[in-house]
């Protein structure tokens, strides 16, 4: 028989082992809950990780494909919105991650799907397995509507709530899990898998509201990750493309080899165009301007005022045919029409060839509406050129080419130029303009220099040219009418880039900065050397 004590003892060590087992239970489910919690932890980062990398993917193709697009440089194209969930092989499943083609002036829909296949893409997914999807700015639609895209384009869209950013020119959006009823059949409706925003005005700016996130069906549900893309990203590499574009002109046309200098390149620069009066012909005597991309002047003397404003014209007439003959459009009929017309209101300026400058003017409108054949109005346009020949200076540099070369052509001949002729302006150093010494000459120098961060080309002072790229307008001047210098080169207390223009000797440096230098925000300028390729690549 056990004694009191042996039972006691006996009851005691069973509760031990049942404390002890309760112990172990509660132990496992607070493992079994935190291994389930950090699971759950991780699966969201994975996924999270996969929605920031393939935005990144998103916004880098978008903004390579807005600065190398041929046609309009900073355009964008339309979002998808082709149904999605067709039979792989089908015609309908072929256009799924293609952009919508224009409806008019418009993209049928400025909020849809990315259009992956149009990028280049693979079909990217965010951590749910969602495509993504991308909402444009009516701004910066790839259309010759939109012109002109240049630097001063704004962004329709912008980022309010937890995030705040203005001048947006496109946004991508990874939508995530679907919430509180959202229905993803095989539609494509933004409010399905978007909380954000369900659609973009195509008249007027879009704002758009980013919240934190939320699962809470009663009280505004969010998942979205979304990335934003400024036009400020998008416009700052075009205008580098603009420039070097701009560069590689006018190195071709100073290396390019001319009969009657022995086949050998002359190595100078035409005259600038004048910006006041606005001109985009070469002015004999004008070191800085804009481009003269109707005709470079290689003058050594100054011809009369209406020779001047004949020869300007029919250069223009002649370019206008040009673009006309090479595409048909709307913008280039008018231009003709528009160039036409200005020849025939010079026909009086020299009144012994008025007629003949009449008919090429007149035959070019004319043309311009159906008229005529494009070889018979060259033959009046050449004539005219011929006839006004002996009232120009007889005295041009024969060492230059008296017309530009082929890729100074194409540039001036390309449907974006004229989003940018305003915005590109030009100085050549006084030894390497038209009779020039082509030297630099101390101490009294008179070639060019740059100075700043975003200039890294050696040999300052022995410029032979600069190219500026005006960027946006920082300044509390208007750019209408394009004919003030001040409303696009930038100052401050301690640079100043209107000092340099038109001085021929002991020239001030011109002053360019990189994004991310504090004198950016007051001059933001783009200044590109040329010296013939020796320092300026």
């Amino acid at each position: 028989m056990y004694s009191s004590r042996t039972t006691s003892l006996y009851i005691q060590r069973q509760r031990g082992a049942a404390m002890m087992i309760m112990l172990v239970i509660m132990i496992i489910g607070v493992i079994t809950f935190l291994v389930g919690a950090l699971s759950n932890s991780t699966l969201k980062s994975a996924r999270d990780q996969q929605a920031a990398d393939v935005l990144v993917q998103a916004r880098d193709a978008l903004i390579g494909r807005a600065v190398s697009d041929a046609s309009h440089p900073g355009s964008l194209p339309c979002p998808d919105s082709h149904p999605p969930g067709n039979p792989p092989g089908s015609p309908a499943a072929a256009l799924e991650g293609t952009s919508d083609p224009m409806s008019g002036n418009d993209c049928p829909n400025y909020l849809g799907r990315l259009p992956w296949k149009t990028l280049g893409l693979p079909d990217l997914r965010d951590g749910n397995g969602e495509r993504l999807w991308y909402a444009l700015s009516r701004t910066l639609r790839d259309s010759i509507s939109a012109q002109p895209i240049n630097s001063d384009t704004q962004g329709w869209l912008s980022l309010t709530g937890t995030i705040t950013l203005n001048n947006v020119a496109a946004i991508v959006f990874a939508p995530g899990a679907a919430l509180c009823g959202q229905s993803r059949t095989t539609s494509a409706t933004a409010n399905q898998y978007l909380e954000t925003v369900s659609t973009i005005s195509a008249t007027a700016p879009t704002a758009i509201t980013v919240r934190a996130a939320s699962n809470d069906c009663s009280n505004q549900p969010y998942n979205d990750n979304l990335l934003a893309i400024t036009t400020d990203q998008i416009f700052q590499p075009v205008e580098m493309r603009i420039a070097r574009e701009v560069k590689v002109c006018l190195d071709e046309y100073a290396a390019a080899p001319v009969l009657t200098n022995g086949n050998l390149p002359s190595l100078k620069y035409p005259w600038a165009a004048t910006v006041n009066p606005l001109s985009y012909a070469g002015n004999y005597g004008t070191l800085f301007g804009r481009i003269p991309y109707l005709q470079p002047d290689t003058s050594t003397s100054p011809p009369s005022a209406p020779a001047t404003s004949l020869s300007a014209a029919l250069n223009a007439l002649q370019t206008s045919l040009n673009n006309f003959v090479a595409n048909g459009n709307a913008t280039n009929q008018t231009a003709l029409i528009n160039a036409g017309n200005y020849v025939t209101s010079l026909q009086n300026s020299i009144p012994s060839i008025s007629s003949t400058i009449y008919t090429a003017g007149d035959w070019g409108q004319e043309f311009a509406n159906g008229q005529h054949t494009q070889s018979g109005v060259q033959t009046k346009i050449t004539s005219a050129i011929t006839a006004l020949a002996p009232y120009l200076p007889a005295s041009s540099d024969p060492t230059m080419p008296p017309g530009w070369t082929a890729s100074c052509i194409s540039l001036f001949s390309s449907q974006y130029w004229p989003d940018w002729q305003e915005m590109v302006f030009y100085q050549v150093a006084d030894g390497y303009r038209p009779n020039g010494s082509l030297s630099c000459i101390t101490p009294s120098n008179n070639c060019l220099s740059i100075i700043g961060p975003a200039s890294n080309a050696a040999g300052s002072g022995s410029y032979r040219a600069v190219v500026i790229v005006a960027r946006k307008n920082i300044s509390a001047i208007s750019r209408t009418p394009p004919t003030n210098v001040a409303a696009y080169l930038d100052q401050n207390s301690v640079q100043n880039n209107l000092l340099p223009q038109g001085s021929s000797i002991n020239v001030p440096p011109y002053n360019t900065f990189r994004p991310i230098d504090p004198s950016f925000q007051t001059v933001n300028d783009l200044v590109q050397c040329l010296d013939g390729n020796v320092n300026c690549k």
